[in-house]
């Protein structure tokens, strides 16, 4: 049986809109295109991309904590690492207590980590619009970052702007297609504007990323959902069927 999370603990994972770890950097380019993220800790920096690679691959479960925890154990300062120890938090408590936390050090981190810590923090407390303007910034300056590119996306699907939506994602494939999580936003977009069968092909490309012994629910319930919007019932129910013995494997 996979691990569980509440809801709220879910949707925090979801809202975490990370590269893949071959894609993610910690140091700008000369010509700064890249957010810079504050720790010379080579050990933090490997947490993290693991976690980011866990993520970009759907394989959730409290070790993400776990890394987040080592992460900042090795670098007591880094906003961006207590970040993601309060997104992957199993409690409200330790969520806030966290989050705050990467805020406060966040005063001090490099500009664009302290942004986009900021872009994301008003996301969570259902600011949309203030945060789609911090992330436009932020893409504008750092047009290569793709976790900028995904939250966009993301925040702009919560704003019922799916046009944009899909622009902000098919930025992030071409920065790095090669993780599962992307094809699933794109998937997402697709079925919001009713275009089943493409929504179907993007979920089914997604789920051949599918890592060994991982069982993705975006893509999964995204497909039943297509099938459903179309009246194929018995479609939905056995991608249903399969993804719940998948997830009991």
């Amino acid at each position: 049986m996979k691990p569980t999370y509440s809801r709220g603990v879910f949707a925090a994972l979801i809202l975490i809109a990370l590269a893949a770890s071959s894609a993610f950097g910690f140091k700008e380019t000369n010509s700064k295109r890249k957010i810079e993220f504050s720790t010379d800790s080579k050990e933090a920096k490997d947490y993290v991309a693991q976690i980011v690679n866990r993520i970009e691959t759907f394989q959730f479960g409290p070790d993400l904590n776990a890394l987040a925890k080592k992460s900042v154990d090795a670098d007591p300062n880094f906003a961006f690492g207590y970040y993601l120890l309060g997104t992957t938090a199993a409690t409200p408590e330790d969520v806030k207590r966290y989050s705050d936390k990467a805020a406060e050090l966040a005063k001090t981190a490099s500009d664009g980590e302290r942004r986009y810590i900021e872009a994301v923090l008003l996301t969570r407390a259902q600011k949309p619009a203030e945060a789609l303007t911090m992330f436009l910034d932020l893409a504008k300056q750092y047009p290569d970052d793709r976790m900028v590119q995904m939250l966009l996306g993301q925040v702009y699907m919560n704003l019922g702007k799916l046009d944009e939506a899909k622009a902000s994602f098919e930025t992030a494939l071409k920065l790095d297609g090669s993780t599962p999580r992307v094809y699933t936003f794109l998937g997402k977009t697709e079925l919001l504007k009713g275009n089943y069968e493409k929504a179907r092909e993007l979920y089914h490309t997604s789920l051949a990323k599918q890592v060994k012994g991982s069982a993705p629910f975006g893509p999964n319930y995204g497909l039943a959902f297509a099938y459903i919007y179309q009246g194929d019932i018995k479609s939905a129910v056995k991608t249903l069927e399969s993804y719940a013995a998948d997830y009991q494997t």
